[in-house]
């Protein structure tokens, strides 16, 4: 039989590899985000900046100064149809997935958020802990190489 033709070389991928994800736990929960489209009127677009630094805010309140929100990682996706799914990862010196699940079914979260944003809010999936797949963090580019010195003249 003839020999099986030369194997090819894989092609280079045109786009970057991120990094894998692993799981890690979660708060999990989606939110609805100014009510029916009657009753839309401080929001006409949903704005998820907006909305996440409203989760924040309200979770700051929620847990004092013992656990500032501002450097959990958070995730907000979306959803369409003023819906917005969030996962808030457990953080390593902040509180447990379980804590911040149970600060979410809190009625003062959702009151908080809704001081915030200036419209109802309420919850499409109430908050529940599970585990939640995370890219790691990119690591900071390399700063450039020193210039060469300076040849010197003859």
């Amino acid at each position: 039989p003839p020999p099986p033709p030369p194997a090819s070389p894989p092609l280079p991928s045109p786009l970057p590899v991120e990094a894998p994800a692993s799981s890690f736990p979660a708060s999990s929960f989606s939110l609805s985000v100014g009510g029916d489209a009657r009753r839309q009127r401080a929001l006409d677009s949903l704005d998820i900046d907006a909305v996440e630094e409203a989760v924040r805010s309200s979770f700051a309140n929620i847990f004092g100064g013992s656990a500032p929100p501002s450097t959990w990682r958070m995730r907000l996706e979306d959803r369409g149809g003023r819906e917005v799914r969030v996962a808030v990862l457990q953080a390593e010196g902040g509180p447990t997935a379980e804590e911040v699940t149970a600060a979410a079914r809190d009625p003062a979260f959702l009151a908080g958020v809704e001081a915030e944003l200036g419209v109802e809010v309420s919850f499409n999936e109430p908050p529940v802990t599970t585990m939640v797949a995370w890219a790691a963090l990119p690591q900071p580019p390399l700063p450039p190489p020193p210039p060469p010195p300076p040849s010197p003249s003859p």
